[in-house]
């Protein structure tokens, strides 16, 4: 069985990889921070800074920390590949980890048979939501493909030390573009200790999450110290819910831009085409 499994995503990868590379060949795409594409050693550097002079007439940095690890880091190392392609694989690894973790959670419960797992973990990985971020702001999908193999050890019949140090893993490579996104990631492994009830090592997981995140924690408890509340003019929590409602929640189309702008088209198509709504609502 186990051999069985691990056949599964090898090809499942380059499928997903096909389908990532096969997008405009030779173009990039204005993915969160492009100059972390076209200029990751600079991005990176003026990162490690609060404050930067480079735009405007300077300004408190927002979410550049954010991108130290583990986005910035694939960037620097890829810097010597074509921009488009270091794009294109990182979007391949976003969707192959997204998928082999959901995957690795099935089984991991027995649910399903083989066929089903990767058809369900594909519908994961490709879902509405991964379909309107992947290619426009991917810092908020990773942390979604990232959150299985959260869970994964802690569904092991019996919870130990090694399983919440195996938790915390993945934890440290969740990134913190966006500390919503992060924190959304940890939900399903606490809900998992809270539902078996291990307390103790939900207190030892919660304080090792704290420790993990200490490095981006405490510059964005500078940036919220010192900047003016620029998210009540450009995305205010009145304007990103506008359009939710349980349809949209179950459907997973929760990303509030592609309701009122063309630029991602997946997402726009998936909230604006009668085809796509009837589909994913059925999926769902």
């Amino acid at each position: 069985m186990k051999r069985l499994s691990t056949g599964v995503h090898l090809p499942v990868w380059i499928l997903l990889g096909l389908v990532v590379f096969l997008q405009p060949v030779g173009q990039v795409a204005a993915d969160t921070k492009l100059d972390l594409l076209l200029d990751p050693s600079g991005f990176l550097s003026g990162a490690m800074h609060a404050w930067t002079d480079d735009f405007t007439l300077g300004q408190l940095q927002n979410q550049a920390y954010g991108y130290l690890f583990p986005q910035g880091l694939f960037f620097l190392l890829t810097d010597a590949l074509p921009d488009w392609v270091a794009q294109r694989l990182w979007w391949w690894i976003v969707l192959g980890v997204g998928f082999s973790g959901f995957y690795l959670v099935l089984s991991k419960l027995h649910i399903g048979l083989m066929p089903l797992r990767v058809i369900a973990a594909l519908l994961y990985a490709l879902s509405p939501r991964t379909l309107t971020t992947l290619t426009t702001i991917s810092s908020e999908t990773w942390p979604a493909m990232v959150a299985p193999w959260i869970c994964l050890p802690l569904l092991a019949s019996r919870i130990t030390s090694r399983q919440i140090a195996l938790s915390l893993i993945p934890v440290a490579a969740l990134g913190a573009v966006n500390a919503t996104a992060t924190l959304a990631a940890l939900v399903p492994a606490a809900l998992i200790l809270a539902y078996r009830q291990r307390w103790l090592h939900g207190i030892a997981w919660s304080l090792g999450v704290l420790a993990i995140n200490s490095w981006w924690i405490g510059p964005l408890l500078v940036l919220g110290r010192y900047a003016p509340p620029f998210t009540e003019f450009i995305e205010s929590a009145a304007v990103t819910t506008n359009w939710l409602n349980p349809v949209e929640i179950l459907r997973g189309t929760t990303s509030w831009t592609p309701f009122v702008d063309t630029e991602r088209q997946a997402g726009y198509l998936l909230v604006n085409s009668r085809v796509f709504v009837i589909l994913t609502v059925l999926v769902a």
